[in-house]
């Protein structure tokens, strides 16, 4: 059998291609290395715009609860500014379930679904590709999406990846908690709390109450591009993270945790996303907020238009690059400018300016509600931008000397 397409990877990127694809009558083949339901090492925090532009997640049960706003402290932490709003700012999942009911909505829409299922290599020909597994079986398929995380075995036997690339590293911790010390600590807003450049490390820490879970973790995202493969000690840097947390009363004293979880996070976009038969998403692709390292909306937005590629592809019977690279000339503007954009405000602040935009955003709301908004995706950086330096211009005079 030679499918339409096969999708290697079935996170949020991979089930998302994979039930816009089937739900239109394709022949789709949905592949996954590990057994799902399976851990994945995330903060579990979806960007309302997420739930705006696939909103059949909501109809799903899908989301675990909705965070209404948040506390953001300075490295000095010094500073505190917070928004409390009437509408949530984030939504909570716990990704082992959010994603394991992503692919069972794909199988519903007609995907075909296989797990414990690696792939060894993959062969681009002129009439079809061949995934080769790593038991020796082999599959065809006219294109190919890898949405197979940073580490893409897609992006590298196709060459897409050629090199070593720049990662950032997280720990986090996923704690089950009775619903009364949630509410009691975090109150029935499920508030979130973000430590910016803890430690002057060059990342973050965070703390996500959910239903009946909390999740605690920290990143260290360093967009210099001369350093590769170089980080902290960031199971050490969690350790005094914690300390932290219990002592600004953010966490329970007597919580323990044993044995946090570690992942990679991609901190820029690779050159080209696309080749022949072969188009990449997601974490895969590169693809993740700078900021915060929130991969969830890039992956299933690139996902979304992969899949519009793919299908235009199979209509037309055109899977030479040049036809593909209409996937990168589409994400571009959507994304790549979104990150671009990320990627320079950011490079742009020492460790003065980000203490100062935290105390500035303590004392002014607006700018408070547009970082805080910024930072969980609830708004497009490019449009909030000019907003945030003209306050930060007029806070910069206005509280210089407080």
């Amino acid at each position: 059998m030679t499918y339409d397409a096969v999708i290697v990877g079935s996170g949020p990127s991979g089930s998302t291609a994979a039930k816009i694809i089937a739900e239109k009558g394709y022949n789709i083949l949905l592949l996954e290395k590990e057994k799902f339901p399976r851990e994945k090492p995330c903060g579990g925090g979806l960007p309302i715009r997420v739930l705006e532009e696939f909103n059949y997640l909501k109809k799903e049960n899908i989301i675990d609860s909705y965070t209404f706003g948040g506390y953001a402290y300075s490295s000095s932490l010094k500073y505190t500014a917070k928004i409390k709003r009437k509408t949530p700012i984030l939504a909570m999942v716990i990704r082992k379930k959010f994603d394991n009911e992503l692919v069972k909505i794909a199988i519903d829409k007609g995907a075909k679904f296989k797990d414990s299922t690696q792939v060894k290599d993959i062969k681009i020909k002129k009439e079809n590709t061949l995934i080769i597994f790593k038991n020796g079986q082999e599959i065809k398929s006219k294109i190919i999406i890898g949405a197979d995380g940073v580490n893409s075995i897609v992006a590298k036997k196709t060459g897409l990846r050629t090199e070593k690339i720049k990662t950032g590293i997280c720990v986090y911790k996923e704690i089950k908690l009775d619903e009364k010390i949630i509410e009691s600590f975090y109150e029935n807003e499920k508030y979130c709390h973000l430590h910016t450049r803890f430690q002057k490390m060059k990342g973050y820490g965070w703390v996500f109450p959910k239903k009946d879970h909390v999740n605690i973790g920290i990143a260290e995202i360093n967009l210099d591009e001369k350093i590769i493969g170089t980080h902290i000690d960031i199971n050490e840097m969690y350790m005094k993270y914690l300390n932290i947390l219990k002592k600004q009363k953010i966490i329970p004293k007597d919580l323990k945790i044993s044995n946090p979880k570690g992942g990679l996070l991609p901190i820029y976009p690779l050159k080209k996303t696309y080749t022949n038969r072969v188009l990449l998403t997601g974490d895969a692709g590169g693809f993740s907020n700078p900021v915060s390292g929130e991969g969830i909306y890039y992956a299933m937005k690139t996902a979304k238009i992969a899949a519009e590629i793919t299908m235009k592809a199979l209509k037309n019977e055109q899977y030479n690059e040049e036809f593909l690279s209409y996937y990168q000339d589409k994400w571009r503007p959507i994304i790549g400018d979104e990150i671009k954009l990320l990627i320079k405000l950011i490079k742009r602040q020492k460790e003065k300016p980000n203490e100062n935009i935290i105390k500035y955003a303590s004392k002014d709301p607006i700018l408070a509600n547009l970082m805080l908004g910024t930072l969980t995706g609830k708004y497009n950086i490019d449009m909030v931008k000019n907003q945030i330096i003209k306050r930060y211009l007029i806070d910069s005079i206005k509280y210089r000397f407080i």
